[in-house]
């Protein structure tokens, strides 16, 4: 009775130490997936922080190329008001030349008369 008490004493220590065994096995895996799962939320979070950075990035691209955009158009509306500007003086100055023109014609044609009527 006792050798067969003793066997079932082995039998159930052998079942403990396989069942610790197993369950330290189980532990020892569930700690890896533990560290793989922290691994992989880091590398979510350092991806989340990077897109958040391209983002804001972008937009302050976008912003500057609309600043650009602006400026850019502001002087084209200036340089189109030179331009404008530039043509009535253009225009003013061929009508000074010309009405200058036709008083050098007169004053010449004036002359020539008085010469013409002095050697009569």
């Amino acid at each position: 009775m006792q050798q067969k008490y003793e066997k079932e004493l082995e039998q159930v220590k052998k079942e403990a130490e396989k069942a610790l065994q197993e369950a330290e096995s189980k532990k020892a895996e569930a700690l890896k997936k533990t560290r793989e799962a922290e691994k992989a939320k880091k590398a979510a979070k350092q991806k989340e922080a990077e897109a958040e950075k391209a983002f804001r990035q972008a937009q302050q691209k976008t912003a500057e190329a609309r600043k650009r955009a602006e400026e850019a158009e502001q002087q084209t509306v200036l340089a189109k008001e030179q331009i404008r500007l530039a043509e009535e003086e253009k225009e003013k100055a061929a009508s000074g030349a010309g009405s200058l023109s036709r008083y050098i014609v007169s004053v010449l044609q004036e002359r020539k008369e008085r010469k013409n009527a002095k050697g009569d």
